[in-house]
């Protein structure tokens, strides 16, 4: 039935029985949906995890992204994951010959509009916003709101901005996204955002972004250090897990003893959902980091929603 609405192009219908975001074909087909449907700001934020996560379907999900972030007009984000994906020493065919294809028409379309950038055609009032941040909304139309808020002085906005972060039913990645806005407008404010059943008190201006914490910083080293020579690849993908992960879960913080933990952690869990064979005890050694540690915090990585 899925494949049938998807064939006659209604994409909505497919859309509503794609809801098993376990099953890789599933959220493989919702980006299938999302860019005929034209959301391509929501396809965008699903395509990541999509990708950490896909095995049989990897190279379609990749396909998607590089379509979903051309129409976007991406281009750099665009150019950068073909880069890396041509720097993979194996690609199957027809795959390589399709990335190759890909790289040389998105530098032919930057070049031809350099001077151009998309911007998202619906512009929301001062009471739009407030209407928006308060009352409860689907994502997609979320992903939009926040898109536009950096170009909006949120000052304006910040007795609803509190209400969206307290609610318990708001995507903890948004939320995330939304005090990242805060600090590039440089508010000096306290507040408190409801993530994981914990409320966290936190100010804008004392926050470094997610991909400037040290945290990410040295995380991030340390998978390069062990996976870089060993599997890109993997690399890759547990790069982009991680920034999943304290996207979701920032700005509560990870204290320095648990860096190790973080990486060995991520390692583990990205390399069993690729169908990688890990030694957990050379893993937990590689790292320096219990075993036991690992196992639990992989168990925590399996009930995350990014």
């Amino acid at each position: 039935m899925i494949e049938q609405y998807i064939d006659e192009k209604n994409y909505q219908a497919a859309l509503e029985l794609l809801t098993d975001s376990t099953d890789e074909m599933v959220r493989y087909l919702r980006l299938v949906c999302l860019f005929g449907l034209k959301e391509f700001e929501q396809a965008k934020y699903e395509s990541k995890k999509a990708k950490v996560l896909a095995t049989d379907t990897y190279y379609e999900v990749v396909s998607m992204q590089i379509s979903i972030l051309k129409e976007l007009a991406y281009y750099d984000e665009a150019i950068d994951i073909l880069v890396e994906e041509l720097s993979m020493p194996y690609i199957p065919e027809p795959y390589g010959s399709l990335l190759n294809l890909a790289y040389d028409d998105i530098l032919i379309e930057k070049q031809e509009n350099k001077d151009l950038r998309y911007q998202t055609k619906t512009i929301y009032s001062d009471e739009e916003f407030h209407i928006l941040l308060t009352k409860d909304t689907t994502q997609e139309v979320m992903v939009s709101v926040l898109e536009q808020l950096r170009n909006y002085n949120v000052r304006r906005l910040l007795p609803e901005i509190k209400d969206f972060l307290l609610n318990i039913n708001r995507d903890s990645v948004l939320k995330s996204v939304l005090i990242e806005i805060m600090i590039e407008q440089e508010i000096d404010e306290e507040m408190e955002v409801y993530k994981q059943k914990e409320y966290i008190p936190f100010n804008p201006s004392n926050l470094p972004f997610v991909l400037e914490s040290e945290v990410y910083q040295e995380a991030s080293k340390l998978l390069i250090e062990v996976l870089e020579n060993d599997n890109p690849s993997l690399l890759q993908l547990s790069i982009e897990f991680l920034e999943m992960f304290l996207y979701h879960h920032y700005p509560k913080e990870l204290y320095d003893m648990e860096i190790t933990l973080l990486s060995a952690s991520v390692h583990y869990y990205i390399a069993t959902m690729q169908g990688i064979s890990i030694d957990v005890e050379e893993l937990s050694y590689l790292y320096q980091c219990e075993k036991e540690a690992v196992i639990s915090s992989v168990l925590a990585f399996e009930q995350l929603e990014c």
